[in-house]
C-alpha cells in the first residue's frame, strides 16, 4: 500500500507495482495553513484533481467523499462537521468536551475511534451535559 497526496506520488506508485494507492490529505487546519501554508479550498481542488489521474489508471474510489478521520490531532470545527455527517449536532463545549475525549481515545488505542465509538463519546458527553447545574 502507498499514500499519495500528489500526482507523481500516484505515478510512483504504479511505476513499483503497488497494489493499493491510498489518496490522503490532511484535514488539520493547523497542518494545513501552518505546516502546507494552503487552505482547505487546496485539499478540495487537489482531491479533485488526483481522484480523476487514479481512476484514468484503473483505480476505484470508494468510501465517502472528504472523509474527516477524528484523532489526536483534530479540532473541534472537524469534530462538528464528523457528527453532522452522522446526524448529530453539538454545541461547542460539547464539541470541545468531546474533542478532548477523541484525542484520549486515539492516544491509548493508537487508532481513530469509528462511528460506534463517536456515538458512545456523544451519549457520555450529553449524558455529562445534562447534569451539568
Amino acid at each position: 500500500m502507498v499514500w499519495a497526496c500528489l500526482v507523481s506520488d500516484i505515478e510512483t506508485a504504479l511505476a513499483c507495482e503497488a497494489d493499493l494507492v491510498n489518496l490522503s490529505l490532511p484535514i488539520s487546519d493547523i497542518h494545513i495553513t501552518h505546516k502546507l501554508k494552503r487552505d482547505r479550498a487546496w485539499i478540495l481542488e487537489t482531491l479533485k484533481t488526483l481522484t480523476p489521474v487514479a481512476q484514468k489508471q484503473g483505480a476505484d474510489v470508494t468510501g465517502r467523499n472528504n472523509r474527516i478521520v477524528l484523532g489526536k490531532h483534530s479540532g473541534t470545527s472537524g469534530v462538528v462537521r464528523v457528527y453532522e455527517d452522522i446526524g448529530l449536532t453539538l454545541s461547542e463545549p460539547m464539541a470541545r468536551e468531546i474533542l478532548m475525549q477523541i484525542r484520549g481515545f486515539a492516544i491509548n488505542r493508537k487508532y481513530p475511534p469509528d462511528i460506534s465509538d463517536l456515538k458512545h463519546l456523544y451519549t457520555q458527553a450529553h449524558a455529562g451535559e445534562s447534569h451539568t447545574p
